[in-house]
């Protein structure tokens, strides 16, 4: 017997092959079409966004092939993107652009010498270490993110117990 099994997203195909016992000769060859197997749904809860950290609406997902959809019987997929809930500021975008860049770092050597900010000014944002404060390490921290020297994400891995 060969072939190969079906999944959710693919046909599968066994194909019988009977042989004689005493030549070895083949006798016969059948191929059996197999039906494409049901999605395996687990639900997801949602993940709420924070204010740095993207989350997820609830949804269900098929834990063999990821496939996402809105039901619990996988009869309507969704794409992933959609279920995504926006983050309420991009971490470090201290000048509420949009963006990580240089001026973030700026805006924050600006308010630690007390140099006035505009409106766009968002401290909760700029509080790049989140540690509770804005301070010049908030400022480095950009600036070696976007040096490429260490990430967000590697700094609170090695600032976690502090």
């Amino acid at each position: 017997m060969a072939g190969y099994p079906a999944t959710c997203t693919e046909n599968g195909l066994k194909v019988m092959v009977t042989y004689c016992t005493e030549c070895g000769d083949e006798l016969s060859r059948e191929t059996i079409d197999i039906d494409m197997v049901p999605h395996a749904i687990i639900h997801m809860d949602e993940v709420p966004a924070t204010a740095t950290v993207d989350g997820m609406k609830e949804h269900y997902e098929c834990e063999n092939c990821g496939a996402c959809f809105s039901d619990a019987e996988g009869q309507n997929e969704v794409d992933p993107e959609t279920l995504v809930i926006k983050a309420q500021f991009i971490r470090g975008d201290a000048d509420s652009s949009g963006e990580l860049e240089t001026v973030d770092a700026t805006f924050i050597q600006r308010f630690c010498c007390e140099v006035p900010l505009p409106e766009t000014w968002n401290p909760d944002a700029a509080d790049a270490d989140l540690d509770g404060t804005v301070d010049i390490i908030d400022a480095t921290l950009i600036q070696r993110v976007l040096a490429e020297i260490t990430t967000f994400e590697a700094w609170d891995a090695k600032h976690a117990s502090k």
